[in-house]
């Protein structure tokens, strides 16, 4: 079963059409790249996605039943998370505490059970918190874990977001610019932490500008111009479509 399918999409924003007739669709354990020129629609359609923005057109399931309408928080707890261009992390608290409140979406127990501190209670919370030092691990913040959250570089924040959107069990993640402001060094490691992430299962959807990135970890790219889908497929085409190139003003990807 296709994880998500977004068909026909069109959003318009005080007349500017910001997504006409976008389509894309995302398989299970796929790594799928959403690139453009700026200005292109990429983070407009994540946020169609994640149930921020309602498509004035279209159809949008997920794991096969119809998400338009819902709130982003209960996309999440259908296995949706993501990432955002600008970090919002919590900012005055631990790494750790990051991700835990992030794994907290999962929470089975009520507001009653934590103010009375039952048993129930207190195991859910140290399954919590044994749950985000291994996805610490994971990604490989687990030194960090005690630090407040504002004190790494940007990075490592960087990474932390993507751990805190993991600990909400996703099937599905989306990744938004997850490499803007690193240097080249960073960039590789969160290559190596995206393939790692596929290989759990889980299906990534990506905006990237770093076409090194794109290339390097997609299994498949869409790419959109002005907002509207100009092509579509494996790296190894779309690297090489015409429309994609002047798009990108005549440069080869």
């Amino acid at each position: 079963m296709t994880l998500l399918n977004a068909d026909s999409i069109s959003l318009s924003f005080g007349g500017v059409a910001a997504l006409s007739d976008v389509s894309l669709a995302i398989q299970p354990g796929e790594v799928h790249s959403l690139i453009g020129p700026n200005g292109a629609g990429k983070t407009t359609m994540f946020n169609v996605v994640t149930c921020i923005y309602r498509p004035q057109c279209g159809t949008l399931t997920f794991r096969g039943e119809n998400i338009i309408g819902l709130k982003p928080h209960q996309v999440t707890k259908m296995g949706m998370a993501r990432t955002f261009q600008n970090i919002r992390l919590f900012g005055s608290m631990t790494v750790l505490d990051n991700v835990i409140v992030a794994a907290c979406c999962r929470s089975t127990t009520g507001p009653l059970s934590a103010m009375l501190g039952t048993p129930g209670m207190k195991r859910e919370a140290q399954k919590f918190r044994e749950k985000a030092l291994n996805l610490l691990e994971f990604i490989g913040l687990s030194e960090h874990a005690e630090d407040v959250a504002s004190s790494l570089p940007y990075g490592l924040q960087r990474r932390l977001e993507i751990a805190r959107a993991l600990a909400t069990d996703p099937e599905l993640i989306l990744l938004d610019e997850p490499t803007a402001g690193m240097n080249d060094a960073e960039t590789m490691q969160l290559i190596q932490l995206i393939a790692e992430i596929r290989n759990t299962g889980k299906a990534v959807l990506l905006i990237e500008h770093d076409m090194k990135v794109v290339m390097n970890v997609s299994d498949k790219i869409t790419v959109l111009d002005r907002g509207k889908k100009i092509a579509e497929g494996p790296p190894s085409l779309v690297a090489k479509d015409p429309a994609v190139i002047k798009a990108y003003l005549g440069q080869e990807l």
